[in-house]
């Protein structure tokens, strides 16, 4: 059981960062416009969304679907953004 909740506590943590630079993202992409910067906290969401999607995925499936379908998101965010750094 305690390894049960361990699990839960690193999901919840990585879930936790990955909405710190979701926000530091905004505000790098629109504030201060700095795409290449923005585009590497998008790399890190993904990054973090796959490890928060492993610890999820042993305690709720709905939360494994959840993140599947916020990971897609995060895919199209970073081709848009990737492609208007390119046009940049």
């Amino acid at each position: 059981h305690s390894c049960r909740m361990e699990e839960k506590y690193k999901g919840i943590l990585l879930f936790v960062l990955m909405m710190i630079f979701n926000f530091l993202c905004c505000l790098l992409f629109f504030a201060a416009q700095a795409t290449f910067i923005a585009l590497f906290a998008v790399a890190m969401m993904i990054a973090l969304s796959l490890g928060a999607r492993k610890y999820f995925a042993r305690i709720s499936m709905c939360a494994s679907i959840i993140i599947i379908v916020y990971l897609i998101w995060l895919t199209y965010c970073f081709l848009i953004n990737f492609s208007i750094m390119l046009l940049n």
